[in-house]
C-alpha cells in the first residue's frame, strides 16, 4: 500500500511537468505565431524584387527547417527564438539593400536626365521616358529588376546620342576575316573571347590604338617570349580603314576592312569598355624595373648602360660593344653625331605613312672602305614610345645597332640569316639575348656584325667612292601606326 505522503509527492510532480509542458507550448505556439508572420514578410518580398530570390531562397530554407524542428518540438523555444531573430535581421538586411538599389537608380537616372537637358535637349523623346522612370521611381511601382532594366534601357539610348567615347576598352567578342558577301549578308558569328583579349584606347572619338598584354604561363593573355616581365605591347599594327559604332551603354562595335589576294575581307569586334589596360608600364619603368632585375641585356655590363630617354647613350653603348668584340672604335667621336626625337608631321611622310627614323650623312668618308664621321638621327618619338623596353628581346637595342651598322659601317643588308643586317630567312629584330639558338642569339650576331664576317658595303668606295644620300625608313616590320582617320567602309 502506497503511503499517503508518496501519492502527495507524485501529484506535486504531475503538476510541475503538466505546468511545464504548457509552458512550453506556449512558446512554440509564440514562435509558430512569429514564424507565420515572417514567412508573410519573406513572399513579399519574393513578389517584389525577383533580383534577391537567391538570397530568399535561402531564407526560406531557413524557415522551413525551423517550422520542422517546431512541428516535431526537437527544438527549445530558445533556439526556435534565436534562430527567428537572425532571419529578422536578414530580411531587415536586404530591405535596406533593395531601398538602396532604388536610390542608386534614381540617382544616376536623375545625372542622365541632367546631361541630357544640358548638351541634347532636342532629344525629347528619351526625356519623356527619363521622366516616366523617374515618376514610376517615386510612386515605388516597380521592383529593383524591372527599375534596373528600364533605366540600362535608357542609359543605351543616351550613348547612342552622345557616340563614342574616349577611354579604354576590350575585345569580347569577335569575327575575323569575314567575305564581303558574307559581311554584307551578316553571315557570320560573333565569339566569346574568353581569354587573350586584345586592348585598345580611343583618343579623340576617333583614333583607335591596339595592344595586347604579355604574360607567362596566363592563358587570359597572350604568350610572352620577349620579357621576364608582363608588359603590354603597343607595337600592334591596325589598320587605317575601319568604323566605330555604339551599340549601348560602355559598348561599341569597330568594323576594320583590308584587302587581301582574295578580295576584300572584314574584322568585326564588340568591345567593352574598362577602366584600364593592365600591365600599362613606361618605358621609364620597364627600365628601372629591370635593371633592378639584372635579366636579359640588363645583365650585360655594356647594354645595360643604355638609356631608352638618351638617344646618344645608344651609340655610347654600340662603341663599347665594339671594343670587346676587337673593332677599331676610335675614330668614332660622338659629339660628331646628332641624335634628337622627331613628330615627323603628316606633311612630311613618305608614301603617306610617317617614316620611323632619319639619318643625315653630315660627312662621308672613303676611309677603311667608307664610314661616315659625321651623322644626324632623328626618331619618330611615337613609334620609339610605342616599342616596350624588355629585358629578353630589345628591339630598341636591336634596330639601333643595325641603323650604326648600315650608317657607321657603310654595311648593307643582305638575304640570309645568322646577322644583324639579315633581310631574308628568319624574322629581323627577332634575336634574344643570350639565345639557345644561335640564328636568334643577339650577341652572336653583334659579334659577327662587329668583326665583319660576312659583311658587305654599299659604300663603293674602294671604285666610285659614292656618297650616300639621305635615308628615310618609313617602314619596317613591327611597326606600329596610329590611325586617324575614317574612311567609308567598300
Amino acid at each position: 500500500m502506497i503511503k499517503k505522503s508518496t501519492l502527495i509527492l507524485i501529484g506535486i510532480i504531475l503538476v510541475q511537468f503538466s505546468c511545464q509542458k504548457d509552458y512550453y507550448l506556449e512558446d512554440l505556439n509564440a514562435a509558430e505565431a512569429e514564424y507565420q508572420s515572417l514567412n508573410l514578410k519573406l513572399k513579399q518580398i519574393n513578389s517584389e524584387n525577383q533580383q534577391l530570390i537567391s538570397e530568399n531562397q535561402q531564407l526560406a530554407f531557413q524557415i522551413d527547417n525551423l517550422k520542422s524542428q517546431i512541428e516535431s518540438s526537437s527544438t527549445s523555444v530558445a533556439s526556435a527564438l534565436s534562430q527567428i531573430e537572425e532571419i529578422e535581421e536578414h530580411i531587415s538586411g536586404l530591405e535596406q539593400e533593395i531601398e538602396e538599389t532604388f536610390n542608386a537608380i534614381e540617382s544616376r537616372t536623375v545625372e542622365l536626365l541632367n546631361q541630357l537637358q544640358n548638351s541634347y535637349p532636342e532629344q525629347t523623346d528619351l526625356k519623356n521616358k527619363i521622366d516616366d522612370l523617374l515618376e514610376q521611381l517615386s510612386q515605388n511601382t516597380l521592383s529593383t529588376w524591372e527599375a534596373d532594366a528600364l533605366y540600362l534601357e535608357i542609359a543605351n539610348d543616351f550613348a547612342i546620342v552622345i557616340g563614342v567615347q574616349d577611354g579604354f576598352y576590350k575585345t569580347y567578342k569577335r569575327s575575323f576575316g569575314i567575305t564581303k558577301e558574307d559581311f554584307q549578308n551578316q553571315n557570320f558569328e560573333l565569339r566569346h573571347e574568353s581569354s587573350r583579349h586584345y586592348y585598345y584606347e580611343i583618343k579623340d572619338k576617333e583614333t583607335l590604338e591596339v595592344s595586347i598584354v604579355r604574360k607567362h604561363n596566363d592563358p587570359e593573355y597572350f604568350d610572352n617570349p620577349y620579357s621576364s616581365e608582363p608588359y603590354l605591347d603597343k607595337n600592334i599594327w591596325f589598320s587605317d580603314t575601319y568604323e566605330m559604332e555604339v551599340l549601348g551603354a560602355d559598348l561599341i562595335k569597330v568594323v576594320e576592312w583590308y584587302e587581301t589576294g582574295d578580295g576584300t575581307r572584314y574584322d568585326v569586334m564588340h568591345l567593352s569598355k574598362v577602366d584600364s589596360i593592365p600591365y600599362d608600364r613606361t618605358n621609364e619603368e620597364l627600365q628601372t624595373l629591370f635593371r633592378e632585375k639584372k635579366t636579359g641585356f640588363f645583365s650585360d655590363p655594356v647594354y645595360s648602360q643604355v638609356d631608352v630617354t638618351d638617344l646618344s647613350s645608344f651609340l655610347l653603348t654600340f662603341i663599347e660593344d665594339g671594343k670587346r668584340y676587337g673593332r677599331d672604335m676610335s675614330w668614332i667621336n660622338p659629339s660628331n653625331y646628332n641624335f634628337r626625337f622627331d613628330e615627323f608631321l603628316p606633311e612630311k611622310a613618305i608614301n603617306g605613312s610617317a617614316p620611323n627614323y632619319q639619318v643625315g650623312y653630315d660627312l662621308f668618308v672613303c676611309k677603311g672602305g667608307g664610314r661616315t664621321e659625321k651623322a644626324t638621327f632623328r626618331i619618330n618619338r611615337d613609334w620609339w614610345d610605342k616599342m616596350a623596353f624588355v629585358d629578353q628581346r630589345n628591339l630598341h637595342i636591336q634596330i639601333f645597332w643595325r641603323i650604326f651598322a648600315r650608317t657607321l659601317f657603310t654595311y648593307d643588308y643582305f638575304e640570309g640569316e645568322d646577322h644583324l643586317l639579315s633581310y631574308g630567312g628568319s624574322d629581323i629584330y627577332q634575336m634574344t639575348f643570350d639565345d639557345e639558338e644561335e640564328k636568334y642569339n643577339f650577341q652572336e650576331a653583334a659579334r659577327k656584325m662587329f668583326q665583319g664576317i660576312d659583311q658587305i658595303s654599299w659604300s663603293s668606295c674602294s671604285s666610285k667612292g659614292t656618297v650616300p644620300i639621305n635615308t628615310s625608313p618609313n617602314k619596317i616590320p613591327l611597326d606600329s601606326r596610329k590611325v586617324k582617320t575614317l574612311k567609308k567602309r567598300p
